[in-house]
């Protein structure tokens, strides 16, 4: 186990349309989501 992975724990990243959806009502007009992660 490396010392960032030990760290951070287990990071997954995510779909990012998934999440825009979920962030819709609250994202400003051209505000963007590039990535995602999960931390857990």
């Amino acid at each position: 186990m490396g010392f960032f992975s030990g760290l951070l724990g287990n990071v997954s990243q995510k779909s990012v349309n998934k999440v825009k959806k979920e962030l819709e009502y609250v994202l400003f007009l051209r505000e963007q989501v590039n990535l995602v992660f999960s931390f857990g």
